[in-house]
């Protein structure tokens, strides 16, 4: 059997000393960061041309930082609901029937466009209520801030990881096209197949954690404050901290399968590899996801190693189909 190796010169643009491969790497991490301050910019600007022209809904940051907020003020809302329904229901039960005072209204008297009523109503229900319309009719926000800055400060961090993901695209091109420099002819090509796919990973894992993880871990905290007695107080800044990293770290893990069919692709591991140190695999997920996380808890590590540990799966599976055959070697091709 004959073997072909390639020339020289067709060897030439991967043949890259190391200050050319850093060379490689600044430049293209300037040109995905400038992709990213590029969009950062536009959508700013966008987010107060919708102020000047007083329309909500037009806008950039601002309706992403509404967005993202939606799951923890609707979670917070419920939560406290049940808690005012459950707490005057408790209160309600520990008194007799005889105890018990009907509502009653009276109407004293009225003057002009101004009427006075007098209402006989338990303290308990009362605050149910005042509690209830604070709720319904937004004066009391779900989400609060402790400083003046803390707003702009929250906004200008939504609007920069927003533009860091509309701008993925470019941003995996950039990454991709690093990793390409070193590659040999004939492995570049497939950099055009992984790439739809990386993008393709990313934003599933973001929009997984943004309508699923997101509203269950809120959900789930809140029913442990509930289990405790305690009352949460959640601050804007706390949450949009964890509500901006969180999906990012869900897209980035969810190259997991493509990292590996692509090692598996240029020959560097193999799919049986996969499956003999699974163990020490699940290990080492289990020290990037307690690495990562932002938080301390966990049922938030489960909610991302749980998904990690089945792309894992997915991932041996991907590998095992792009496998080269025996025959075949990524530096050489038979004749």
């Amino acid at each position: 059997m004959f073997r072909r190796s390639y020339p020289d010169d067709l060897f030439a643009p991967s043949q890259m000393s190391f200050e050319d491969h850093l060379g490689e790497l600044s430049l293209r991490l300037r040109r995905a960061l400038a992709g990213v301050v590029v969009v950062a910019v536009l959508g700013v600007s966008v987010d107060f041309l919708g102020m000047y022209l007083k329309l909500p809904w037009f806008g950039f940051g601002f309706p992403a930082l509404r967005f993202i907020a939606a799951p923890a003020e609707q979670e917070i809302d419920a939560y406290y609901r049940k808690r005012y329904e459950e707490a005057a229901e408790k209160w309600l039960r520990t008194k007799s029937a005889g105890d018990r005072q009907p509502l009653a209204v009276g109407i004293p008297g009225s003057t002009g466009d101004r009427v006075e009523l007098l209402v006989d109503v338990e303290p308990v229900e009362l605050a149910r209520l005042v509690k209830i319309g604070e709720l319904a009719a937004g004066f009391r926000r779900p989400l609060t801030t402790l400083s003046a800055q803390e707003a702009m400060v929250t906004y200008f961090k939504v609007a920069v990881a927003l533009a860091a993901i509309v701008a993925s695209p470019w941003v995996f091109y950039q990454m991709w096209a690093f990793i390409a420099a070193g590659l040999y002819p004939h492995e570049r090509h497939r950099i055009h197949a992984i790439l739809p796919a990386s993008v393709g990973l990313f934003l599933a894992g973001v929009v997984l954690c943004q309508f699923v993880v997101m509203p269950a871990v809120v959900r789930a905290m809140l029913e442990f404050n509930a289990w405790s007695g305690f009352d949460p107080d959640l601050r804007l800044k706390e949450w949009m901290g964890l509500a901006i990293l969180l999906p990012v770290i869900f897209g980035i893990s969810f190259q997991t399968p493509l990292v590996m069919a692509f090692l598996t692709w240029i020959g560097v591991t193999t799919s049986r590899t996969y499956l003999r140190y699974w163990r020490q695999a699940i290990f080492g997920l289990t020290v990037f996801v307690a690495a990562v996380m932002p938080t301390q808890d966990p049922i938030t590590w489960s909610y991302l190693f749980l998904p990690m540990a089945a792309l894992y799966l997915v991932g041996v599976g991907v590998s095992r189909l792009v496998e080269p055959h025996a025959e075949e070697n990524p530096a050489s091709c038979d004749v």
